[in-house]
């Protein structure tokens, strides 16, 4: 016999996921500049253009991450996502054997975790989101 579909709430995890997203854009493109540069000599102002250069991607999708509503570019959203998480993970080891001070590893790891969460709450809501097919 066959369970009825039961739908379940997709507020919660969509608030999750848009407070994820927005602590990693602050992290990357503002916190993690400011740590470099309280660390090192390096320019702040060119550090923080540089993390935009880099999560253009993903800034492309912040709409749709806000939406939430549309499981094809919620899909794609997720493979960019997962590069980045695979490139955060390189980076927080290669920081790690680098023998770098714990702060800018420290800061590799936590993006590493936002976006492990982020790539978690994406697969949820895609779930929970109604089939592809039946929509109108």
């Amino acid at each position: 016999m066959k369970k009825p579909f039961v739908q379940k709430p997709i507020h919660p995890i969509h608030q999750r996921l848009k407070l994820c997203w927005w602590l990693w854009v602050v992290l990357a493109i503002i916190i993690y500049p400011l740590s470099i540069m309280m660390l090192t000599d390096a320019n702040v102002v060119n550090g923080v253009v540089v993390q935009i250069l880099a999560m253009l991607p993903a800034l492309l999708f912040t709409p749709a991450i806000m939406r939430g509503n549309s499981p094809y570019v919620l899909i794609f959203a997720s493979i960019v996502t997962l590069v980045y998480l695979g490139v955060a993970g390189v980076l927080a080891l290669i920081r790690y054997y680098e023998g770098v001070g714990a702060g800018i590893w420290a800061m590799r790891l936590v993006e590493f975790i936002v976006l492990l969460f982020i790539n978690y709450y994406l697969f949820i809501l895609l779930k929970r989101l109604p089939p592809m097919h039946k929509q109108s």
